[in-house]
C-alpha cells in the first residue's frame, strides 16, 4: 500500500487526491488495487466488507463526477469504470 501512504500523508481524502493526482495508467491500477485492500480491511459499510472492488468502482466514479474531470485516462487504465458513468 505504498500509493495510499503516500496519500494519507496530506491532508484529505486518499481517494479525492488521487483522483486530481493520478494521471499514469500503471499508477492508477496499482492505487485502484491498493484502494480495493484498504476498503476490505478499513471499509465500514456493508458494500466495503461485502464487495470492496464494487466499493472503489464506485466511489472512483463519484470522484471524477465530483470533480467535473476528463475521465479518460482513468477508464482506459481501468475499463471497468465505464459502468459507473453509464446514464450519467
Amino acid at each position: 500500500m505504498e500509493l495510499i501512504k503516500i496519500l494519507e500523508m496530506y491532508r484529505g481524502s486518499i481517494l479525492f487526491k488521487a483522483v486530481v493526482v493520478l494521471k499514469d495508467p500503471v499508477l492508477i491500477r496499482e492505487f485502484y488495487k491498493e484502494y480495493v485492500s484498504y476498503l476490505g480491511a478499513y471499509g465500514k459499510s456493508h458494500l466495503c466488507m461485502a464487495n470492496p472492488a464494487r466499493a472503489a468502482r464506485r466511489n472512483i466514479g463519484y470522484a471524477l463526477q465530483f470533480y467535473g474531470r476528463n475521465h479518460s485516462e482513468w477508464i482506459e487504465a481501468l475499463p471497468m469504470l465505464k459502468d459507473e458513468f453509464k446514464d450519467k
